[in-house]
């Protein structure tokens, strides 16, 4: 397994991680517990989301050189 392979597999059990989190959080918190961890799950969801589409990006430019 290469390490593009390997780090795009990484960040999708990441993202993965996160939704079962703000889940989790959802089903089973009260009060502030459950919006600080769904909030702080799902924007690091989508900072992950973010992240993974610029590395994508950046490694499609330097497979191109």
């Amino acid at each position: 397994m290469s390490l593009k392979s390997f780090h795009i597999l990484f960040i999708t059990v990441s993202v993965l991680l996160s939704v079962f989190v703000a889940v989790f959080a959802m089903s089973n918190m009260d009060g502030i517990e459950r919006i600080s961890w769904m909030g702080g799950s799902i924007v690091f969801g989508i900072g992950l989301v973010w992240y993974g589409s610029r590395f994508l990006k950046k490694m499609k430019a330097i497979e191109q050189v």
